[in-house]
């Protein structure tokens, strides 16, 4: 009781916070292979890698054909983006949606929070216990009830049971107030996604997507996600569950999606 599995791991918290405060810069320079090393081939398996061509101007991704000749053709970073931008927006929640899904989260944190007060109780309960355990020893010790080595023996064990105690009782106390900061960041991070990829460059569209991809597939010019948790959960909750917004179920396979209108 009081042990729960966190719905993402440190690193994809930090990630995704450095991702949001920084989704409000563009980046400029020498363009850059922006996809290499995050998608494989459908056919081989082997990575797809990328080829600049006009300096620049034009940017093609293929098979490395390392294991085999494969039969796809080269396909435009353009259309590769297309269809990652349909994966983000997958998971990119409405702000109604957000709203719902913060009000699920605190009811799931409340429930959560009464488990930790009960585990939280026992622990002050055992800390307690050890501690009157330790003074009667000392006690006995004074009085001769009891030799020197026994005593040190004891003590030496009670006293690495009650530091075992105190550190679970102070990781608690934090356990439910982290939990809660790492749910609201993953769905504040869903709301701004599709804003977000649309607006940066390639280089940080990439990185967005590591956070939140962990595997893609390119097969006959279509990729085919795989999804790292909780993201996976937001994408097939936004197909039934969601409430108005996002009500319409959506196909499995992403299509080009219409290019937003710029403010």
């Amino acid at each position: 009781m009081g042990h729960h599995t966190p719905i993402v791991s440190m690193d994809t918290f930090n990630q995704v916070q450095r991702q949001l405060k920084a989704g409000n810069k563009p980046s400029y320079g020498k363009p850059e292979i922006a996809f290499a090393h995050l998608i494989t081939c459908g056919h081989c398996g082997c990575s797809v890698i990328g080829d600049s061509k006009q300096q620049g101007r034009y940017i093609y991704y293929r098979c490395t054909h390392f294991k085999q000749k494969c039969p796809d053709k080269y396909i435009r970073e353009e259309k590769l983006t297309e269809q990652f931008e349909a994966m983000v927006r997958s998971f990119t929640v409405t702000e109604e949606q957000y709203q719902w899904m913060v009000a699920g989260l605190k009811d799931i944190n409340a429930m959560k929070d009464q488990e930790l007060a009960d585990r939280r109780e026992f622990l002050n309960a055992e800390i307690q216990r050890i501690s009157n355990r330790l003074s009667q020893l000392y006690e006995d010790k004074l009085d001769g009830v009891i030799d020197s080595a026994f005593y040190q023996k004891k003590a030496t064990e009670g006293q690495e049971r009650l530091q075992d105690l105190q550190a679970n009782l102070e990781r608690l106390q934090e356990a439910s107030k982290k939990q809660m900061e790492l749910g609201l960041l993953i769905l504040e991070f869903a709301k701004d996604a599709y804003p977000l990829f649309s607006f940066v460059s390639h280089p940080e569209k990439a990185r967005l997507l590591k956070i939140v991809l962990l595997k893609c597939c390119l097969k006959d010019g279509i990729l085919t996600p795989t999804y790292k948790k909780p993201f996976d959960v937001l994408v097939e909750g936004a197909k039934y569950n969601y409430p108005q917004g996002n009500s319409k179920r959506r196909s499995r396979v992403y299509r080009p999606l219409p290019t937003p209108p710029k403010t």
